[in-house]
């Protein structure tokens, strides 16, 4: 399915696999997000199954990179490794002006399998000389 324009409402009526039929345009910047699409799939970031979540993740950060980074350090604690690995992604490839001291100790902080904390402490240390 390749969907015209891009509707939150729409998006959000699929469930499951369904979603990646819908979303995958979004990702492929083929369907525009408007501003206030972009404000209800923000606010809906806590709310969304990891399905959701990670095309809403990955639309949100590239429509407005510095509202989700924030964001990023907590989902590389959920459960889902689908999102681990989205929200992985995104930080990996911020610019140095993204990189604060903030984020940085976050991501020390940050609570995950210890199977994943080699990869936040490697993305970790790659942040920090890429801001120095």
């Amino acid at each position: 399915m390749n969907p015209s324009s891009f509707s939150v409402l729409d998006f959000e009526s699929h469930a499951g696999a369904e979603v990646c039929d819908y979303a995958e345009p979004l990702l492929r910047d083929e369907l525009i997000v408007t501003g206030e699409q972009f404000t209800q799939l923000l606010a809906s970031l806590g709310q969304y199954d990891h399905w959701h979540l990670v095309y809403a993740l990955a639309r949100c950060a590239r429509y407005d990179l510095g509202a989700v980074v924030p964001l990023l350090p907590d989902l590389l604690g959920h459960t889902e490794m689908s999102v681990f690995c989205a929200a992985l992604n995104i930080l990996d490839n911020i610019p140095a002006e993204s990189v604060t001291p903030g984020l940085l100790d976050r991501l020390a902080s940050v609570d995950v399998d210890k199977h994943w904390r080699s990869a936040v402490t490697s993305l970790r240390e790659r942040l920090g000389a890429r801001a120095k």
